[in-house]
């Protein structure tokens, strides 16, 4: 890979040529560490992409527990997220992964959460509340850098491909923000529903004092709201340069639920110095007192916010989440002791771990502010960081797991997983395409 590298072996560097053409180079950077570190994070999500014959599409798994351990392809918000720095160094492969969310897309806007095999989608009882709005997140980026309408006006298959015909991108579209806005809908503070997860699974695989589904039609997710009050106006913004006449109805109906969700987000964030986690039902929250990491990030990106509430908040996620941890903020502040089978300790994945999912929306936040900050936070999620802070492990040197153990946890830096996931990779490139792009 190493330009100028000598090559002792014939065979050792059949494709070190085609590498060096597909990867960017990255040549402006003068950090040689980052430099190395974004090529080789390129590098890994290139050769994850493979190959799905059910959908004839090429995505980059998750990897990791999913694909490696249980053979799923999951999920779509994980694809989504995967995708993103490809709107910037391979537009072909992010195309790709739209066409194959959207190919996993029910005709009425559900976007199924993953499928084993050739193409099979089990029935479960876990209804996730956000595919559809982490299939926006990839789509808004992929409009914004390559302005290429046609992923919307071309025909593309629903779910399962073998009776549910095919529609335009633009009726894909249209579908998952009525299924968004209609199908999983407000709850009794108008802030976007729970269901029964959102990208926490915890809400669904533990309890707390709550029997699975008893929280359906009740619960409320701040983080889903923060993310749908940014990215309705990313998108629509995206579509409305389209200059498309499919564009009109959709982008208007797109800005009013947007209005009605940031008045009611504002209503109840209040004179709060964090928003709230989720509310349980009308009169039960999570996070009232103690903060969780997954709407914080989404927050720092809304527009209306005004700086000196953004450094409020960026203070309070440094002080309650950040301080004592090597790589960034933690998922909780203080998780709890569940007396349930199975259940994670302390600092241990969705109950207090660190999370690459989480850190990057939490960088881009901090970018609208505050630069040097967001640099030295990204600087900090490195696998060179890691090497740094954890010089005994070798797991996190070159790839790592989805989450790893915070400082709550007796085994700060593991991770009780497998590791090879591809969050490590692209949300680390994603920001830094992003800070470097806005400095350009």
């Amino acid at each position: 890979m190493a330009a100028g590298a000598a090559r002792p072996l014939a065979t050792a560097s059949a494709f070190a040529d085609e590498w060096r053409a597909q990867l960017p180079g990255f040549a402006n950077e003068t950090d040689a560490s980052l430099r190395r570190e974004m090529r080789w994070n390129a590098a890994v999500l290139e050769q994850m992409a493979t190959w799905r014959e059910y959908y004839n599409e090429t995505v980059v798994p998750q990897g990791t527990m999913y694909d490696y351990l249980w053979g799923w392809m999951a999920s779509s918000r994980d694809l989504a997220q995967q995708a993103l720095p490809f709107c910037h160094t391979n537009p072909a492969l992010a195309r790709s992964t739209l066409r194959f969310i959207m190919k996993r897309t029910l005709p009425d806007g559900e976007v199924k959460l993953n499928d084993q095999g050739y193409g099979w989608v089990g029935h479960a009882a876990m209804q996730t509340s956000d595919q559809q709005l982490h299939f926006f997140l990839l789509l808004a980026e992929y409009l914004r850098k390559t302005h290429d309408v046609t992923i919307l006006d071309e025909k593309i298959g629903y779910y399962p491909a073998e009776r549910c015909g095919s529609d335009t991108g633009w009726a894909h579209l249209r579908q998952a923000f009525i299924f968004l806005r209609d199908r999983i809908g407000v709850g009794p503070h108008h802030l976007v529903k729970l269901w029964n997860s959102d990208w926490n699974d915890l809400f669904y695989f533990l309890p707390i004092k709550h029997p699975y589904n008893s929280q359906f039609e009740t619960a409320e997710s701040l983080m889903n709201t923060a993310m749908a009050i940014v990215l309705l106006k990313d998108l629509p913004d995206q579509l409305d340069q389209t200059g498309k006449q499919e564009a009109k109805g959709l982008t208007q109906a797109m800005r009013d639920y947007r209005a009605e969700l940031l008045a009611a987000w504002n209503t109840d964030l209040g004179d709060r110095k964090f928003p709230r986690r989720v509310w349980i039902s009308y009169n039960e929250s999570y996070g009232e007192n103690e903060m969780w990491l997954e709407p914080q990030g989404y927050a720092l990106q809304i527009p209306e916010m005004s700086r000196e509430r953004k450094q409020q908040l960026l203070t309070e996620v440094e002080k309650r989440l950040i301080d004592g941890e090597a790589l960034g903020a933690r998922q909780q502040e203080n998780p709890p002791t569940y007396d349930v089978a199975n259940a994670a300790k302390p600092g241990i994945r969705e109950n207090g771990g660190f999370w690459f999912s989480l850190n990057g929306p939490l960088i881009l936040g901090v970018s609208s502010f505050d630069r040097n900050k967001s640099w030295s936070m990204l600087r900090r999620m490195t696998f060179a960081n890691y090497a740094s802070r954890f010089p005994s492990y070798w797991s996190g040197r070159w790839t790592n797991a989805d989450s790893i153990e915070s400082s709550l946890s007796q085994h700060n830096g593991l991770t009780p997983v497998i590791g090879f996931c591809a969050h490590p990779h692209a949300w680390p490139l994603y920001c830094y395409l992003r800070l470097r792009e806005s400095e350009a």
